[in-house]
């Protein structure tokens, strides 16, 4: 019964350090205003992957992303992800169901292609804009939306830390040296039990 007690809570454990990915994903509108460069069904739109929930934090005083393990944009003529990206800068202000509401996405890959998209809160748009050398064209007027691809529940909200991978793994090892010492205890004390009797019968 006990082992089994210690095979559960090392799952448990497990499961807690296997976090799935989150994928933030952002749709803006056709661009609107040209210099030079004319594709009036292009908008920008593409998405980053973090390995967990992005922190709440100011909405105004964006905060860098961290921990960014993937990401592709586009503005319906050019893409540009983390391969080709020679330039990148990621921030975002998040509110306290994990949206973003704020944000600036920069990006640039070398070619003379830029991609950006931002809103900092205090106007009544956002900003897409996209550059090919000394042609570009940007969107005015209109939002872009952002979709989570596991939105979190009420029950993730309320965890309000995380523990760190150090310590989660230590639990881990912990937890697994105790299972594998089991059956030795076991094995100690029955020999101890059967040496107890045998003396006993001896005296």
């Amino acid at each position: 019964m006990v082992k089994k007690t210690f095979v559960v809570l090392l799952f448990a454990v497990l499961a807690s350090v296997a976090r799935a990915d989150e994928v933030y994903t952002y749709t803006g509108t056709p661009f609107n205003v040209f210099n030079g460069l004319r594709c009036s069904t292009c908008f920008v739109s593409g998405s980053f992957t973090v390995p967990d929930l992005l922190p709440q934090g100011d909405l105004l005083n964006q905060a860098v992303i961290d921990g960014i393990t993937a990401f592709s944009f586009t503005d319906g003529m050019v893409t540009i992800d983390d391969a080709s990206a020679t330039s990148m800068h990621f921030t975002a202000g998040v509110d306290a169901t994990g949206a973003i509401v704020t944000w600036v996405i920069d990006l640039f890959d070398g070619k003379g292609d830029r991609i950006l998209t931002g809103f900092n809160g205090s106007g009544a748009e956002s900003e897409d804009f996209t550059q090919h050398k000394k042609k570009y064209a940007f969107e005015q007027g209109a939002f872009g939306t952002w979709t989570m691809h596991d939105p979190p529940s009420a029950n993730t909200l309320a965890v309000v830390a995380t523990p760190e991978p150090e310590i989660l793994w230590l639990l881990v090892l912990g937890t697994l040296s105790l299972v594998l010492a089991l059956p030795y205890s076991r094995k100690r004390q029955r020999a101890g039990e059967y040496n107890f009797v045998h003396t006993e019968r001896k005296a």
